[in-house]
Protein backbone atom coordinates (compact mmCIF):
# COMPACT_ATOMS: atom_id res chain seq x y z
CA UNK A 1 0.00 0.00 0.00
CA UNK A 2 1.49 3.61 -0.61
CA UNK A 3 -0.32 5.76 1.96
CA UNK A 4 -0.28 9.56 1.52
CA UNK A 5 -0.91 12.61 2.97
CA UNK A 6 -1.48 16.51 3.05
CA UNK A 7 0.21 18.81 5.66
CA UNK A 8 0.22 22.73 5.77
CA UNK A 9 3.89 22.66 6.73
CA UNK A 10 6.89 22.05 4.68
CA UNK A 11 9.51 21.05 7.48
CA UNK A 12 7.17 18.15 8.57
CA UNK A 13 8.75 14.50 7.54
CA UNK A 14 6.90 11.71 5.91
CA UNK A 15 6.56 9.07 8.30
CA UNK A 16 3.82 6.12 8.36
CA UNK A 17 3.44 3.64 11.65
CA UNK A 18 1.15 0.28 11.15
CA UNK A 19 0.84 -3.14 12.36
CA UNK A 20 -1.67 -5.90 12.92
CA UNK A 21 -3.30 -4.39 16.06
CA UNK A 22 -4.58 -0.95 16.44
CA UNK A 23 -2.25 -0.59 19.88
CA UNK A 24 1.16 -1.76 17.99
CA UNK A 25 1.95 0.18 15.00
CA UNK A 26 5.56 -1.10 15.25
CA UNK A 27 6.51 -1.09 11.67
CA UNK A 28 7.92 2.26 9.99
CA UNK A 29 7.81 3.28 6.86
CA UNK A 30 9.27 6.73 5.59
CA UNK A 31 8.82 8.66 2.36
CA UNK A 32 8.52 11.93 0.64
CA UNK A 33 7.04 14.97 -0.49
CA UNK A 34 6.37 17.24 -2.82
CA UNK A 35 4.87 20.75 -2.54
CA UNK A 36 1.19 20.43 -4.74
CA UNK A 37 -0.86 23.51 -6.10
CA UNK A 38 -2.74 25.44 -3.58
CA UNK A 39 -4.73 24.62 -1.42
CA UNK A 40 -3.26 20.85 -2.04
CA UNK A 41 -0.45 22.38 0.27
CA UNK A 42 2.96 19.75 0.91
CA UNK A 43 1.96 16.23 -0.14
CA UNK A 44 3.41 12.85 1.43
CA UNK A 45 3.96 9.72 0.49
CA UNK A 46 5.71 6.41 1.63
CA UNK A 47 4.67 2.99 0.85
CA UNK A 48 4.11 0.13 3.13
CA UNK A 49 5.79 -3.66 2.18
CA UNK A 50 5.94 -7.15 3.80
CA UNK A 51 2.14 -6.86 3.80
CA UNK A 52 0.57 -10.03 5.45
CA UNK A 53 -2.90 -11.08 2.65
CA UNK A 54 -6.06 -10.46 3.65
CA UNK A 55 -5.29 -8.87 7.03
CA UNK A 56 -6.14 -5.71 8.54
CA UNK A 57 -3.62 -3.09 8.86
CA UNK A 58 -3.54 -0.46 11.60
CA UNK A 59 -1.52 3.02 10.12
CA UNK A 60 -1.19 6.77 10.91
CA UNK A 61 0.36 9.09 8.99
CA UNK A 62 2.29 12.11 10.36
CA UNK A 63 5.69 12.66 12.32
CA UNK A 64 6.30 12.95 16.03
CA UNK A 65 7.17 16.81 15.54
CA UNK A 66 4.44 17.87 13.47
CA UNK A 67 1.69 15.61 14.80
CA UNK A 68 0.03 12.48 13.41
CA UNK A 69 -3.31 11.80 11.90
CA UNK A 70 -5.60 9.51 14.33
CA UNK A 71 -5.02 5.73 13.30
CA UNK A 72 -7.46 4.50 10.82
CA UNK A 73 -6.82 1.13 9.13
CA UNK A 74 -7.35 -1.07 5.44
CA UNK A 75 -7.39 -4.69 4.76
CA UNK A 76 -5.13 -6.21 2.31
CA UNK A 77 -5.61 -8.61 -0.90
CA UNK A 78 -6.41 -11.95 -0.83
CA UNK A 79 -3.70 -14.23 -2.18
CA UNK A 80 -4.18 -15.01 -5.60
CA UNK A 81 -4.08 -18.56 -5.55
CA UNK A 82 -6.30 -19.42 -2.17
CA UNK A 83 -9.60 -20.86 -3.29
CA UNK A 84 -9.77 -18.60 -6.39
CA UNK A 85 -10.29 -16.10 -4.06
CA UNK A 86 -13.72 -14.35 -3.29
CA UNK A 87 -14.13 -10.08 -2.64
CA UNK A 88 -15.74 -7.25 -3.61
CA UNK A 89 -15.85 -3.71 -5.33
CA UNK A 90 -17.46 -0.81 -6.22
CA UNK A 91 -18.30 0.66 -9.44
CA UNK A 92 -18.89 4.32 -9.54
CA UNK A 93 -18.52 7.32 -11.77
CA UNK A 94 -19.85 11.55 -12.30
CA UNK A 95 -19.79 13.00 -9.24
CA UNK A 96 -18.99 16.37 -10.49
CA UNK A 97 -21.02 18.98 -9.92
CA UNK A 98 -22.53 21.59 -12.16
CA UNK A 99 -21.24 24.80 -10.99
CA UNK A 100 -17.10 25.66 -9.81
CA UNK A 101 -17.37 23.56 -6.69
CA UNK A 102 -16.06 20.46 -8.05
CA UNK A 103 -17.86 17.05 -6.31
CA UNK A 104 -21.82 17.42 -6.15
CA UNK A 105 -23.74 17.95 -3.47
CA UNK A 106 -25.16 14.58 -4.04
CA UNK A 107 -21.42 12.62 -3.88
CA UNK A 108 -20.82 12.62 0.17
CA UNK A 109 -24.17 10.64 0.79
CA UNK A 110 -23.74 8.01 -2.41
CA UNK A 111 -20.25 7.58 -1.49
CA UNK A 112 -20.73 6.53 2.45
CA UNK A 113 -23.82 4.23 0.88
CA UNK A 114 -21.43 2.40 -1.37
CA UNK A 115 -18.64 2.30 1.56
CA UNK A 116 -21.12 0.54 3.78
CA UNK A 117 -21.03 -2.25 1.40
CA UNK A 118 -17.61 -2.99 2.64
CA UNK A 119 -15.67 -3.19 -0.83
CA UNK A 120 -12.03 -4.53 -0.98
CA UNK A 121 -12.04 -1.12 -3.16
CA UNK A 122 -13.55 1.80 -5.63
CA UNK A 123 -13.16 2.00 -8.97
CA UNK A 124 -13.91 4.93 -10.58
CA UNK A 125 -14.89 6.06 -13.86
CA UNK A 126 -13.86 9.41 -14.17
CA UNK A 127 -15.13 13.17 -13.55
CA UNK A 128 -14.90 13.33 -10.22
CA UNK A 129 -14.71 17.00 -10.19
CA UNK A 130 -16.09 19.90 -11.88
CA UNK A 131 -13.12 21.42 -13.67
CA UNK A 132 -9.65 19.16 -13.17
CA UNK A 133 -7.41 22.60 -13.46
CA UNK A 134 -8.68 23.93 -10.16
CA UNK A 135 -6.98 22.54 -7.55
CA UNK A 136 -9.44 23.80 -5.42
CA UNK A 137 -12.10 21.78 -6.57
CA UNK A 138 -9.93 18.82 -5.79
CA UNK A 139 -9.57 19.99 -2.31
CA UNK A 140 -13.14 20.21 -2.28
CA UNK A 141 -13.54 16.22 -3.36
CA UNK A 142 -10.80 15.44 -0.93
CA UNK A 143 -13.15 17.40 2.29
CA UNK A 144 -16.37 15.50 0.43
CA UNK A 145 -15.12 11.77 0.29
CA UNK A 146 -13.01 12.29 3.93
CA UNK A 147 -15.48 10.04 5.36
CA UNK A 148 -14.49 6.51 3.67
CA UNK A 149 -10.92 7.69 1.93
CA UNK A 150 -8.94 6.57 5.15
CA UNK A 151 -10.69 3.02 4.63
CA UNK A 152 -11.03 1.93 1.31
CA UNK A 153 -8.54 1.60 -1.67
CA UNK A 154 -9.58 3.77 -4.67
CA UNK A 155 -8.79 3.94 -8.66
CA UNK A 156 -9.74 6.25 -10.74
CA UNK A 157 -9.72 6.39 -14.31
CA UNK A 158 -9.20 10.13 -15.97
CA UNK A 159 -12.75 11.94 -17.33
CA UNK A 160 -13.18 14.66 -19.73
CA UNK A 161 -13.52 17.25 -16.71
CA UNK A 162 -10.63 15.84 -14.65
CA UNK A 163 -7.53 17.14 -16.75
CA UNK A 164 -5.35 20.09 -16.66
CA UNK A 165 -3.22 21.90 -16.23
CA UNK A 166 -0.79 20.62 -18.46
CA UNK A 167 -0.69 16.99 -19.21
CA UNK A 168 1.11 13.74 -17.17
CA UNK A 169 2.49 14.24 -13.74
CA UNK A 170 2.32 17.98 -13.50
CA UNK A 171 -1.78 17.99 -14.07
CA UNK A 172 -3.78 17.86 -11.01
CA UNK A 173 -5.64 15.09 -11.68
CA UNK A 174 -1.84 13.24 -11.11
CA UNK A 175 -0.89 15.19 -8.43
CA UNK A 176 -3.61 14.19 -6.48
CA UNK A 177 -3.53 10.32 -6.89
CA UNK A 178 -1.11 8.37 -6.57
CA UNK A 179 -1.37 5.28 -9.26
CA UNK A 180 0.80 3.05 -10.61
CA UNK A 181 1.90 3.54 -14.00
CA UNK A 182 2.19 2.58 -17.22
CA UNK A 183 6.00 1.32 -17.59
CA UNK A 184 7.97 2.07 -20.78
CA UNK A 185 9.71 -1.39 -20.69
CA UNK A 186 6.05 -2.90 -21.24
CA UNK A 187 4.89 -0.35 -23.98
CA UNK A 188 3.57 2.25 -21.87
CA UNK A 189 3.69 5.97 -21.78
CA UNK A 190 5.35 6.22 -18.62
CA UNK A 191 2.04 7.77 -16.97
CA UNK A 192 -0.10 7.29 -14.23
CA UNK A 193 -2.94 8.20 -16.68
CA UNK A 194 -3.54 4.49 -17.63
CA UNK A 195 -2.57 1.60 -15.72
CA UNK A 196 -3.70 -1.66 -14.72
CA UNK A 197 -3.53 -4.23 -10.76
CA UNK A 198 -4.24 -7.67 -9.90
CA UNK A 199 -6.11 -8.45 -7.20
CA UNK A 200 -6.93 -12.25 -6.57
CA UNK A 201 -8.17 -14.14 -9.66
CA UNK A 202 -8.91 -10.47 -11.16
CA UNK A 203 -7.03 -8.15 -13.06
CA UNK A 204 -8.40 -4.42 -13.17
CA UNK A 205 -7.13 -1.93 -16.11
CA UNK A 206 -7.92 1.59 -16.54
CA UNK A 207 -7.58 3.39 -19.65
CA UNK A 208 -7.24 6.82 -20.16
CA UNK A 209 -9.80 7.93 -23.19
CA UNK A 210 -9.42 11.65 -22.43
CA UNK A 211 -5.12 12.00 -22.98
CA UNK A 212 -2.10 9.87 -24.84
CA UNK A 213 -4.70 9.87 -27.44
CA UNK A 214 -3.00 11.42 -30.42
CA UNK A 215 -2.18 7.83 -32.05
CA UNK A 216 -5.87 6.96 -32.02
CA UNK A 217 -5.39 4.87 -29.16
CA UNK A 218 -3.13 2.85 -31.11
CA UNK A 219 -0.55 2.90 -28.10
CA UNK A 220 -2.86 1.72 -25.43
CA UNK A 221 -4.40 -0.65 -27.20
CA UNK A 222 -0.64 -2.37 -28.12
CA UNK A 223 0.09 -1.91 -24.05
CA UNK A 224 -3.55 -3.08 -23.03
CA UNK A 225 -2.69 -6.14 -24.95
CA UNK A 226 0.46 -6.75 -23.80
CA UNK A 227 -0.77 -6.92 -19.87
CA UNK A 228 -3.55 -9.12 -20.02
CA UNK A 229 -0.98 -11.60 -22.09
CA UNK A 230 1.22 -11.20 -19.36
CA UNK A 231 -1.17 -11.36 -16.66
CA UNK A 232 -3.63 -14.54 -17.23
CA UNK A 233 -6.97 -14.08 -14.87
CA UNK A 234 -9.68 -15.79 -14.51
CA UNK A 235 -11.40 -12.45 -14.61
CA UNK A 236 -10.97 -9.49 -16.57
CA UNK A 237 -12.11 -6.03 -16.36
CA UNK A 238 -11.64 -2.93 -18.29
CA UNK A 239 -12.69 0.76 -17.46
CA UNK A 240 -12.66 4.15 -19.05
CA UNK A 241 -14.45 7.10 -19.15
CA UNK A 242 -15.79 7.39 -22.82
CA UNK A 243 -18.72 4.75 -23.85
CA UNK A 244 -18.00 2.45 -26.45
CA UNK A 245 -21.67 1.94 -26.83
CA UNK A 246 -24.27 3.94 -25.29
CA UNK A 247 -27.63 4.96 -26.26
CA UNK A 248 -28.66 8.19 -28.49
CA UNK A 249 -30.81 10.38 -26.35
CA UNK A 250 -32.47 12.70 -28.93
CA UNK A 251 -28.61 13.46 -29.70
CA UNK A 252 -28.51 15.56 -25.69
CA UNK A 253 -26.13 13.13 -24.49
CA UNK A 254 -22.82 12.22 -25.54
CA UNK A 255 -22.23 9.35 -28.90
CA UNK A 256 -20.60 6.56 -28.92
CA UNK A 257 -16.77 6.06 -29.90
CA UNK A 258 -17.41 10.06 -29.01
CA UNK A 259 -13.10 10.23 -28.72
CA UNK A 260 -12.49 7.52 -32.31
CA UNK A 261 -11.24 5.23 -29.05
CA UNK A 262 -13.43 1.57 -30.62
CA UNK A 263 -11.54 1.21 -33.49
CA UNK A 264 -8.22 0.55 -31.55
CA UNK A 265 -9.72 -1.22 -28.50
CA UNK A 266 -12.71 -3.37 -28.99
CA UNK A 267 -10.28 -6.00 -31.41
CA UNK A 268 -8.28 -6.33 -27.72
CA UNK A 269 -11.45 -6.74 -26.04
CA UNK A 270 -12.33 -9.38 -28.39
CA UNK A 271 -9.27 -11.37 -28.70
CA UNK A 272 -8.87 -11.17 -24.59
CA UNK A 273 -12.36 -12.12 -24.28
CA UNK A 274 -12.62 -9.33 -21.55
CA UNK A 275 -15.39 -10.02 -19.12
CA UNK A 276 -16.87 -6.35 -17.78
CA UNK A 277 -16.10 -2.84 -19.91
CA UNK A 278 -17.34 -0.41 -17.44
CA UNK A 279 -17.94 3.09 -18.94
CA UNK A 280 -19.50 6.67 -17.44
CA UNK A 281 -19.57 9.93 -18.90
CA UNK A 282 -23.13 9.53 -19.48
CA UNK A 283 -25.64 10.02 -16.70
CA UNK A 284 -27.22 7.46 -16.75
CA UNK A 285 -27.24 3.61 -16.00
CA UNK A 286 -26.88 1.19 -18.86
CA UNK A 287 -26.37 -2.63 -19.66
CA UNK A 288 -25.56 -4.32 -22.88
CA UNK A 289 -26.08 -7.71 -23.82
CA UNK A 290 -22.50 -9.73 -24.12
CA UNK A 291 -20.67 -8.38 -27.69
CA UNK A 292 -17.94 -9.02 -29.74
CA UNK A 293 -17.74 -6.63 -32.94
CA UNK A 294 -14.15 -7.30 -33.66
CA UNK A 295 -13.51 -4.00 -35.21
CA UNK A 296 -14.55 0.04 -34.53
CA UNK A 297 -18.63 -0.19 -34.95
CA UNK A 298 -20.46 2.51 -32.82
CA UNK A 299 -23.03 -0.49 -31.91
CA UNK A 300 -22.94 -3.71 -30.47
CA UNK A 301 -22.55 -6.69 -32.12
CA UNK A 302 -24.40 -9.20 -29.47
CA UNK A 303 -23.26 -12.97 -29.19
CA UNK A 304 -25.84 -13.86 -26.96
CA UNK A 305 -23.31 -15.82 -24.61
CA UNK A 306 -21.01 -14.43 -22.25
CA UNK A 307 -18.54 -16.93 -22.79
CA UNK A 308 -18.22 -15.48 -26.51
CA UNK A 309 -18.97 -11.55 -25.56
CA UNK A 310 -17.93 -8.59 -23.06
CA UNK A 311 -20.61 -7.03 -21.25
CA UNK A 312 -20.23 -3.18 -21.40
CA UNK A 313 -22.11 -1.27 -19.07
CA UNK A 314 -22.60 2.68 -18.67
CA UNK A 315 -22.24 3.98 -15.42
CA UNK A 316 -22.37 7.71 -14.55
CA UNK A 317 -24.83 7.98 -11.30
CA UNK A 318 -22.66 8.91 -8.63
CA UNK A 319 -24.09 12.58 -8.17
CA UNK A 320 -23.92 14.54 -11.42
CA UNK A 321 -26.93 15.38 -12.85
CA UNK A 322 -28.71 12.37 -14.34
CA UNK A 323 -31.01 12.02 -17.03
CA UNK A 324 -33.83 10.63 -14.91
CA UNK A 325 -37.62 11.20 -16.49
CA UNK A 326 -40.00 8.67 -17.28
CA UNK A 327 -39.20 8.39 -20.94
CA UNK A 328 -35.51 7.84 -20.91
CA UNK A 329 -34.69 4.77 -21.90
CA UNK A 330 -37.82 4.63 -24.26
CA UNK A 331 -36.28 7.21 -25.97
CA UNK A 332 -32.69 6.28 -26.16
CA UNK A 333 -33.42 2.54 -27.37
CA UNK A 334 -29.81 1.03 -28.66
CA UNK A 335 -28.99 -2.30 -30.14
CA UNK A 336 -27.99 -4.81 -27.65
CA UNK A 337 -29.14 -2.78 -24.95
CA UNK A 338 -30.36 -5.03 -22.32
CA UNK A 339 -31.15 -2.59 -19.13
CA UNK A 340 -31.37 1.47 -18.68
CA UNK A 341 -32.29 3.72 -15.47
CA UNK A 342 -31.88 7.14 -15.17
CA UNK A 343 -31.48 7.58 -11.55
CA UNK A 344 -28.28 8.13 -9.27
CA UNK A 345 -26.56 4.64 -8.48
CA UNK A 346 -23.45 2.86 -7.84
CA UNK A 347 -22.35 -0.61 -8.93
CA UNK A 348 -21.49 -3.95 -6.43
CA UNK A 349 -20.18 -6.40 -7.57
CA UNK A 350 -19.21 -9.91 -6.03
CA UNK A 351 -16.53 -12.47 -6.94
CA UNK A 352 -16.94 -15.89 -5.56
CA UNK A 353 -14.84 -17.99 -7.70
CA UNK A 354 -16.01 -18.46 -10.79
CA UNK A 355 -18.96 -16.46 -10.03
CA UNK A 356 -19.54 -12.44 -10.74
CA UNK A 357 -22.92 -11.58 -9.39
CA UNK A 358 -23.62 -7.27 -10.15
CA UNK A 359 -26.52 -5.70 -8.13
CA UNK A 360 -27.03 -1.72 -9.76
CA UNK A 361 -28.32 0.34 -6.78
CA UNK A 362 -30.12 3.42 -7.23
CA UNK A 363 -30.34 6.05 -4.63
CA UNK A 364 -32.04 8.84 -3.54
CA UNK A 365 -28.62 10.59 -2.21
CA UNK A 366 -28.76 13.09 0.54
CA UNK A 367 -30.37 10.64 3.40
CA UNK A 368 -28.06 9.82 5.64
CA UNK A 369 -30.44 8.63 8.39
CA UNK A 370 -31.98 5.96 6.35
CA UNK A 371 -29.71 4.70 3.82
CA UNK A 372 -31.96 1.76 3.71
CA UNK A 373 -34.86 3.61 2.42
CA UNK A 374 -32.86 5.20 -0.22
CA UNK A 375 -31.70 1.39 -1.94
CA UNK A 376 -33.34 -0.06 -4.66
CA UNK A 377 -32.03 -3.02 -6.74
CA UNK A 378 -32.69 -2.02 -10.00
CA UNK A 379 -30.65 -4.73 -11.97
CA UNK A 380 -28.64 -7.81 -11.60
CA UNK A 381 -25.79 -9.51 -13.88
CA UNK A 382 -24.38 -13.17 -12.65
CA UNK A 383 -21.19 -14.26 -15.09
CA UNK A 384 -19.98 -18.10 -14.85
CA UNK A 385 -16.63 -19.25 -15.74
CA UNK A 386 -17.42 -22.61 -17.30
CA UNK A 387 -13.88 -23.96 -17.23
CA UNK A 388 -13.75 -22.87 -13.41
CA UNK A 389 -11.17 -24.92 -11.10
CA UNK A 390 -10.26 -24.16 -7.99
CA UNK A 391 -6.81 -25.91 -9.23
CA UNK A 392 -6.34 -23.42 -11.64
CA UNK A 393 -6.44 -20.61 -9.54
CA UNK A 394 -2.27 -20.16 -9.60
CA UNK A 395 -2.05 -18.76 -12.87
CA UNK A 396 -0.35 -19.80 -15.78
CA UNK A 397 1.53 -23.21 -15.46
CA UNK A 398 0.24 -23.50 -11.36
CA UNK A 399 3.23 -21.34 -10.78
CA UNK A 400 2.28 -19.18 -7.33
CA UNK A 401 1.90 -15.32 -8.42
CA UNK A 402 2.42 -13.91 -4.82
CA UNK A 403 5.69 -12.23 -5.82
CA UNK A 404 3.91 -10.99 -8.79
CA UNK A 405 1.51 -9.42 -6.67
CA UNK A 406 4.44 -7.31 -4.86
CA UNK A 407 5.26 -5.42 -8.13
CA UNK A 408 4.08 -1.95 -8.41
CA UNK A 409 1.68 -1.74 -11.48
CA UNK A 410 -0.02 -4.76 -9.56
CA UNK A 411 -0.51 -3.44 -6.27
CA UNK A 412 -3.53 -2.14 -4.51
CA UNK A 413 -2.41 1.27 -3.09
CA UNK A 414 -3.52 3.40 -1.16
CA UNK A 415 -2.88 6.65 0.46
CA UNK A 416 -3.96 9.11 3.01
CA UNK A 417 -5.15 12.81 3.04
CA UNK A 418 -4.03 13.95 6.46
CA UNK A 419 -3.52 17.50 7.90
CA UNK A 420 -0.67 18.66 9.86
CA UNK A 421 -2.49 18.52 13.04
CA UNK A 422 -3.10 15.26 13.11
CA UNK A 423 -6.99 15.24 11.82
CA UNK A 424 -8.69 14.38 8.55
CA UNK A 425 -6.68 11.30 7.60
CA UNK A 426 -7.74 9.10 4.37
CA UNK A 427 -6.65 6.71 2.37
CA UNK A 428 -7.57 5.62 -0.62
CA UNK A 429 -5.91 2.95 -3.80
CA UNK A 430 -3.97 4.71 -6.52
CA UNK A 431 -5.20 8.13 -4.97
CA UNK A 432 -2.58 10.75 -3.07
CA UNK A 433 -4.50 13.22 -0.57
Amino acid sequence: MAVAWQTASSTATSVVEWGVAQDALHETASGTSFQAPAPLGWIHEAQLDGLPPATTIYYRAGDATDGFADVMSFHTAPEPDAECTSFHFVVIADDRSQDDYGPSENWASIAIEAAAEQPAFFIYGGDQVRDGSEARQWQNWLDATSPILGFFAHMPSIGNHDDGPGEGDGANYNQVFQLPRAEVAQGGSGSEDYYFFTYGNAIFVALSSQTYKNDGFAAQAAWLGAVLSANPRLWKFVYLHHPIYTGDLLGINHPPDEQGQNAALVPIFDAHHVDIVFQSHNHWYERFAPSACGDGSDTPCPTGDASTGTVYITTGGAGALTYDFPTVCQLSKVEGREFCDGRHHYLLLDIEGGTLTMEAWATTAQNFDKVAENHTLIDTLTLEKPEYDASECKGAGGESESEAESESESEAEAVADASSTGSGCGCALGARP
